[in-house]
């Protein structure tokens, strides 16, 4: 039976350039040169890393995402009078651009007797320089969708599902169609010689304790985090920034594996300024009134933005989210914990990158551990952001 995917979130389409300064020419002035589908990371890690899209390809013809690409490329006259579809020359001085999978990740929950599946993927359009195999850009792009079920789904009911990500006929639920929606509106911004990378995500002694306990895998929660803070920090500003490789770090390069086998080893530039993003811990208590339970979960974090060279710190404030599920006594609602501290983890990441852009009073009020003080360090990031776009 097909499933019915719905997008819980807006898609998320992040805008992130940079470029090096031997790049004299804008995106439309310039061919671009399609080199494919492919794995970020090391490859030896691609069935935990990718374990749904991994299983997709193996179960059909070679190429098979590779040319589900092509085929929209082709239907879209304004990208490709810009993009080759022939690699020709691959050490010619040109870009080329690949659709660069860098996160997938499939969650199971139960809400009120239901089964809520959450699918988050993200693919970046990722454009280098094959002479040097140095990066030029990245323009992420993070979709979630949802499907509420009766019962607990199978794995292959499950892999349908990722693969309705590739293969919807519906833009807006089409992972591939949002990657070449970013791509044809792609443009590289002269004079942008300094960047921003999340460089590490640290999980505090109390917050490791009770993410091993939950059952999740550390190293996969820092990636997944780091990938969330990263367009984050990027969907409102859009300033330039370097792809993290939180759990992926080979060196300073980044691992791409194409569907045509080829491996390549793209050099990344180093930081000006460094993102650490410490997860310090979670807690929860419960309140009871005469006919209602409330159950509170808080994250904890503390974010830092410093010069990695003279340890100047723009920004390191501790942070935290509150959530509250409310119900009624009789309905005796069971829930995860683990869940909870997820969406509520979550939730402020993705609200520190508007915040960092914009701080609000009574925002900082409800989530900075020293209130409206903490605006002063939340401006500085503002004046960096505007001076890096």
């Amino acid at each position: 039976m097909k499933s019915v995917l719905s997008i819980l979130l807006s898609v998320i389409l992040f805008s992130i350039s940079w470029i090096s300064l031997s790049w004299g020419q804008s995106y439309s002035d310039r061919t671009l040169l399609y080199a494919g589908f492919a794995f970020a990371g090391n490859f030896e890690n691609r069935d935990s890393l990718y374990p749904y899209t991994s299983t997709i390809l193996d179960k059909n013809p070679p190429g098979f995402i590779d040319d589900l690409i092509r085929a929209k490329l082709i239907k879209r006259p304004d990208i490709m009078a810009k993009l080759s579809l022939d690699k020709g020359d691959v050490k010619q001085d040109v870009t080329s651009v690949a659709c660069a999978l860098v996160y997938e990740n499939v969650e199971i929950q139960k809400v009120e007797g239901k089964i809520l599946i959450v699918i988050l993927m993200q693919a970046n359009v990722l454009a280098f320089n094959r002479m040097s195999n140095s990066i030029v850009a990245s323009y992420p792009v993070r979709m979630r969708f949802t499907s509420v079920r009766d019962k607990i789904p199978s794995k292959d009911e499950l892999m349908s599902l990722v693969a309705e990500s590739y293969t919807s006929d519906k833009p807006q639920e089409n992972l591939l169609d949002q990657w070449i929606n970013k791509l044809e509106g792609a443009t590289f911004k002269l004079g942008a010689t300094k960047y921003l990378r999340v460089t590490d995500i640290i999980l505090a002694p109390e917050a490791d304790a009770i993410v091993s306990k939950s059952g999740v895998n550390p190293k996969a929660l820092k990636n997944q985090i780091a990938n969330l803070l990263e367009a984050s920090l990027t969907d409102k500003s859009n300033v330039p920034i370097v792809p993290n490789t939180v759990g992926e770090a080979i060196g300073n390069k980044i691992a791409l594996r194409f569907a045509s086998a080829e491996s390549l080893n793209i050099s990344l530039p180093d930081p000006d300024y460094a993102v650490l993003f410490e997860i310090r811990g979670f807690a929860t208590k419960r309140t009871e009134s005469i006919a209602t339970v409330t159950d509170i979960y808080r994250s904890k974090v503390t974010l830092s933005i410093k010069l990695p060279d003279t340890g100047k710190t723009y920004i390191e404030e501790q942070l935290y989210d509150t959530k509250y599920v409310s119900s009624p006594k009789q309905s005796a609602v069971v829930l995860s914990d683990w869940d909870q501290y997820s969406k509520s983890l979550q939730n402020l990441v993705i609200a520190i990158g508007k915040q960092l852009v914009s701080p609000e009073d009574e925002w900082l009020k409800d989530h900075a551990a020293r209130s409206v003080e903490a605006k002063g360090a939340f401006l500085a990031v503002k004046k960096l952001f505007q001076e890096l776009r």
